[in-house]
């Protein structure tokens, strides 16, 4: 009884099975990973104008300024 079921899982090739789920979940992970990836990197290069603009060496050092209060 058992070896029948087992035959009749193994020739069952109707419908969608494990493997092609497996498939499937791998192309989405890797889909999703690759977006953050890239999300990632946009949002890296948005802030970083705005973090160099807010540094203070920077800005000290565009005034022309020491650091110390004598220019």
């Amino acid at each position: 009884m058992v070896r029948s079921i087992f035959r009749k899982l193994i020739k069952a090739d109707e419908g969608v099975t494990a493997l092609d789920y497996g498939l499937i979940t791998a192309l989405f992970g890797i889909v999703a990973l690759t977006e953050a990836a890239l999300a990632g990197t946009a949002l890296q290069a948005m802030f970083q104008g705005p973090a160099a603009a807010m540094d203070p060496v920077a800005l000290i050092a565009q005034q022309g300024g020491n650091g110390n209060g004598n220019s």
